[in-house]
């Protein structure tokens, strides 16, 4: 959590949310089933930011990519 110091403001809110909701519901899963999935959680938003991240590189360069890499990034981002 120390890396959160380095954010801008805004983005200390957003990320304090995501991080309260995943808790929030690691938490209610782990009453109701007996297993905790915080660490599947952290891990698949990871990935779903860094697919969003990937696209927003290609949309700011202006950069096309090709089909492949493109259905590969959007099973990510899109499901």
């Amino acid at each position: 959590m120390a890396a959160i110091d380095h954010l801008p403001d805004c983005m200390k809110i957003c990320f304090r949310a995501l991080y309260d909701m995943t808790n929030e519901i690691s938490c209610k899963a782990y009453q109701k089933h007996g297993w905790n999935p915080l660490h599947s959680l952290k891990k698949t938003w990871a990935s779903l930011c860094n697919a969003f991240l990937v696209e927003a590189k290609w949309f700011a360069s202006g950069q096309q990519p090709k089909a492949e890499e493109y259905l590969k990034n959007g099973i990510v981002s899109s499901g």
